[in-house]
């Protein structure tokens, strides 16, 4: 996660910033499959409301990580879903 940058933006215990929402409630809104997708492939995801959402209230955009592994984006989904 701090290879990829995650942390710049995200915070260090992952609590959100001003520039992207925190992990704590992800659980809630995705599953382990649609968050690699979105990993992948965040454009994918511009008409989903909640993405669409947070394109306006914070000041960056997701970046897509298509030149990770799929074994890489599974680990950081099952991270980011595992922060309580």
């Amino acid at each position: 996660m701090i290879k990829n940058g995650c942390l710049q933006c995200h915070g260090n215990n992952f609590e959100g910033t001003v520039m992207a929402p925190g992990f704590v409630e992800t659980k809630y809104f995705w599953n382990c499959s649609e968050l690699i997708k979105y990993l992948k492939n965040t454009s994918d995801f511009e008409k989903d409301k909640r993405v669409g959402n947070f394109k306006e209230m914070y000041r960056s955009l997701m970046p897509s990580y298509a030149e990770l592994s799929n074994s890489e984006r599974n680990d950081i989904a099952e991270l980011i879903l595992s922060i309580k």
